[in-house]
């Protein structure tokens, strides 16, 4: 009889449980921003401490990912309806590293954060890129946009293993301001929002003379236009003690010339209840001198008119 030995050999795999870190995770759920006429790249902040139970180094290092939010892209989005604002979040305040979430981000497109001690806040810093108000003009009218996304936090085990452990969610909120800028400039020339103020020079004066300027007005709500004369419709002498003026009249757009004779009284000129394009709507100026006596008194002549501009 022979005896044959049969030697099995089980090997058992034993289930990997990530550690309970009992992060706490201290964080301003609701990150409100007024978009402005530069971009803006501001600090959002994290604070997270170590609970009791998360001993030994499977705990003291943690990673922070970020969800796409309501746009399911990392060219993240808030929303106003159908209407939108472009934004992001990035780990420098230089905007190089886009942040993404877990599944999708590479060797950097996170933040990493070290938290040696237990019961000790530890703060991680990303930074939220907001546009200016002209990066989406066309896009963005005035109101309010949101979105929402998590923030996800991961042990990093002293093995190299990454797990979850919880997350928070953030909702952005972007203001969009009811906006009007007006400039003035020479005929058929661009909007310059530096240009806020224009002289028209005649030189030598003489009966109807005409001089040309353009009104440049880009607003994202509709708005109205006035006007308001300084000295009541003519030109005076400089001089201290000269009665000398010549009169003018004004045309703006597709006005009539009319001459503002009430001095400091706003005349309503024309308005619009829809917004412009980012190069703006232009209006044409035209000032028109009256008759030019003989017997002036020497010496400079002017006039100020200011154009104020109302957002709806």
């Amino acid at each position: 009889m022979k005896l044959r030995l049969i030697f099995l050999i089980f090997i058992f795999s034993l289930p990997s449980f990530s550690q309970d870190c009992s992060y706490s995770i201290d964080i301003d759920s609701f990150f409100p921003v007024t978009i402005s006429e530069t971009q803006q790249t501001l600090p959002y902040s994290l604070r997270l401490t170590r609970g009791q139970t998360s001993s030994g180094p499977n705990c003291e290092n943690y990673r922070l990912y970020f969800g796409k939010g309501n746009a399911n892209s990392y060219q993240r989005q808030a929303f106003s309806g159908s209407n939108t604002v472009n934004y992001n979040l990035y780990k420098e305040v230089n905007r190089n590293t886009i942040l993404k979430d877990f599944s999708d981000a590479g060797t950097t497109e996170f933040i990493t954060g070290f938290a040696p001690n237990k019961f000790t806040p530890y703060t991680s810093t990303w930074y939220v890129g907001v546009p200016s108000i002209f990066d989406n003009f066309a896009s963005a009218p005035a109101g309010v946009y949101t979105d929402v996304l998590p923030v996800n936090v991961y042990q990093v085990r002293n093995n190299g293993n990454v797990e979850f452990q919880t997350a928070r969610f953030l909702t952005l909120s972007f203001t969009v301001p009811r906006f009007v800028q007006v400039s003035i400039v020479d005929q058929n020339q661009p909007h310059d929002s530096s240009s806020t103020t224009y002289t028209m020079d005649f030189g030598e004066l003489s009966s109807n003379q005409l001089l040309r300027a353009d009104l440049r007005v880009v607003g994202n709500v509709g708005y109205s236009v006035s006007l308001t004369s300084t000295n009541g419709g003519v030109l005076k002498n400089t001089k201290p003690n000269s009665s000398s003026e010549v009169s003018y009249s004004i045309r703006v757009a597709g006005g009539s010339f009319f001459s503002p004779t009430n001095a400091n009284s706003p005349y309503f000129l024309f308005d619009t209840n829809s917004s412009t394009d980012i190069s703006g709507n232009r209006y044409p100026l035209r000032v028109r001198l009256g008759n030019v006596a003989s017997n002036l008194d020497d010496g400079d002549y002017s006039e100020s008119l200011i154009f104020t501009i109302q957002a709806y």
